[in-house]
């Protein structure tokens, strides 16, 4: 391969470039992210910050990687200036990543769009479109005396200017391919093929194939045939494959696959060969498609349906084959979440997974993603845009119900002893009521708000403070929180907190806990309750009722003011402004008139 070469020193080293070098300059662009890596790394999906790690510039574009011939992981970038970066683990100067400014050290163009990268022969080899219009390429090919060296490829294959950020492809023999659209729309080829007596050539199959003109990036694929499969969204928004397979009296055969499949993608697609087929993906109306060829033909299906997390995605999705009939595809979606699907056959039904919301991950993403695999782990690396607050665990409502029950008739047969002290555990636990007279260990008051908040706090992630002996709490703790449903009929739950009593004297007369739900009855586990056991209607343990209408229930003279739903800590334990509005400090008396007085 001969470079055109201008002799320059950048850091006292020559290095080579094309003869007509633009300045660097910053493009029109405003914003940069740091470089993320995520990967499962020791039993989780794991996210890095590599320009944190490699003390690089942020980068604008999306990245192009690759696994280089010597193992290391290379991930390719533009910087807000215009300069390709490139990103590896090689493990040189005392860390483990590294940055390395390829413009500045080349002297090439600069860059703009999204680059590409390829192994080919051992030789790691990136093309992209500089802000000359021009296709550049960037060995690591080790001639004259350096490491990196910068080609024109636009001048060298007399390709002129270009519209498009390029694709590249290495088939079996190592033979480098490059897919591009010319500044007029049209689809060229650019092979490393020493034909004509120049190293590169550049093929118009636009005018070979009389093809559409291409609006965006050109997809390029070597099949298991040996095939070029290149694809592209034509200027009527069609999906368009060029072939060469010789099948047609031209060399290369042109199928418009929207039109025969009905594959319609709304920006570039992305292309694979998994068990030797084409697949392809893309977004349409904010779904994430795939289209495979088969036997029967191009079939097609919406991966969004999969699972919610799909549900609006954009940008370019990616798609790599990882062995056999395996292969994986990553989508950004409109909320910037990394989502990864796990595919076992074409066709087959995806195994989903939001990646952005993984516990050591919680972060969102600023462009497209690119993934390699190394030595049968998967690495994705995308822009990150900021990190996602962790979300609350679900209510614990199956422990909720669980303990509740544990203290129930049919399991400890807790009950206040002596019977009518209102001596009991729940209470002490809290360090409230009266100790005298009471066993040790138990303390005596009304205590169906104690066992409630006992139950809540036994159950683990439940913040209840601002709940006191009174069953009132309930309903200002739930109010205080956004989880509280007024009304008898107002959606009850397992695990709610359901509160009787008066809104017009902000009363509370009882509270228990749902343990059960069927159709519009429910079951309620409370302390303080149970059947009678005097004539006066005094109860003194923790009863499991039978499933009742909770719009008919009374206690006493009180109905169900409405139902509290446990949630989990949010990070804020006072009591909220609106439930100190209401009261919760009550007196010994309020607190001992519940329960029917008891």
């Amino acid at each position: 391969m001969k470079a055109v070469m201008v002799r320059l020193a950048v850091s006292g080293v020559l290095v080579a470039a094309g003869s007509l070098l633009p300045a660097m300059t910053a493009s029109a662009r405003t914003h940069a992210y740091p470089l993320g890596e995520f990967a499962f790394s020791s039993g989780n999906w794991q996210s890095f910050n590599q320009t944190a790690s490699a003390s690089g510039p942020k980068v604008v574009s999306a990245t192009s990687s690759v696994v280089t011939a010597q193992g290391t992981m290379a991930s390719f970038g533009v910087s807000k200036a215009g300069a390709l970066i490139e990103y590896t683990d090689d493990g040189l100067g005392g860390r483990l990543w590294n940055s390395y400014d390829l413009s500045t050290a080349t002297a090439a163009a600069s860059a703009t769009g999204r680059p590409t990268a390829v192994v080919a022969a051992a030789n790691l080899q990136v093309f992209y479109r500089g802000t000359d219009s021009h296709l550049w390429m960037l060995a690591l090919d080790q001639l004259h005396g350096r490491p990196w060296n910068a080609y024109d490829l636009s001048t060298l294959a007399s390709l002129g200017e270009i519209s498009s950020s390029p694709l590249a492809s290495v088939d079996s023999r190592g033979l480098v391919r490059i897919a591009v659209a010319n500044s007029l729309g049209e689809v060229n080829l650019i092979a490393h093929d020493g034909r004509f007596s120049h190293a590169w050539n550049a093929y118009n199959l636009g005018l070979v194939s009389g093809g559409p003109k291409a609006l965006g990036s050109v997809a390029i694929i070597t099949d298991s045939g040996g095939f070029q499969r290149l694809f592209y969204r034509s200027t009527n928004g069609h999906l368009i494959e060029l072939i060469n397979n010789r099948r047609s009296t031209a060399i290369w055969a042109i199928r418009d696959l929207t039109v025969r499949a009905a594959i319609v993608v709304d920006g570039d697609p992305s292309v694979a060969v998994v068990s030797g087929k084409p697949v392809i993906l893309g977004v349409h109306s904010d779904h994430l498609v795939e289209a495979y060829l088969s036997d029967q033909g191009w079939l097609s299906l919406d991966r969004s349906v999969d699972d919610q997390a799909l549900a609006s995605t954009q940008g370019s999705p990616a798609v790599l084959a990882t062995g056999g009939r395996n292969y994986v595809e990553i989508a950004r979606t409109k909320a910037n979440h990394l989502v990864k699907l796990a595919i076992t056959g074409l066709g087959q039904t995806a195994g989903v997974r939001d990646l952005s919301m993984q516990p050591n991950v919680l972060a969102t993403v600023a462009t497209d993603p690119s993934l390699v695999e190394r030595e049968g782990g998967l690495h994705l690396f995308a822009g990150i845009a900021g990190s996602i607050t962790p979300p609350p665990p679900p209510p614990p409502t199956a422990t909720v119900v669980s303990i509740a029950i544990s203290q129930d008739q049919s399991h400890a047969k807790i009950v206040e002893t002596p019977a009518g002290s209102n001596c009991n555990p729940f209470s002490a636990y809290f360090h409230r009521g009266k100790s005298l007279g009471c066993a040790p260990n138990t303390s005596s008051e009304a205590w169906c708000s104690d066992f409630a908040q006992w139950v809540w706090d036994s159950a683990g992630g439940i913040d209840t403070t601002g709940i006191t002996g009174w069953s009132f709490t309930f309903v200002t703790w739930g109010q205080a929180h956004g989880s509280f449903k007024r009304g008898a009929n107002n959606n009850p739950q397992i695990g709610d907190a359901v509160v009787w009593g008066d809104w017009a004297s902000s009363y509370g007369a009882h509270v228990g806990l749902v343990t059960g739900v069927k159709g519009k009855l429910i079951k309620v586990t409370s302390g303080n309750s149970g059947p009678s056991y005097d004539a006066q209607g005094n109860v003194i343990s923790v009863w499991t009722s039978a499933y009742f209408d909770p719009s008919t229930s009374v206690d006493g003279p009180y109905g169900i003011l409405g139902y509290t739903s446990p949630v989990t800590n949010s990070g804020g334990s006072a009591i909220a402004p609106q439930a100190r509005a209401l009261g919760v400090s009550p007196t010994a008396e309020q607190i001992n008139s519940q329960d029917g007085g008891h």
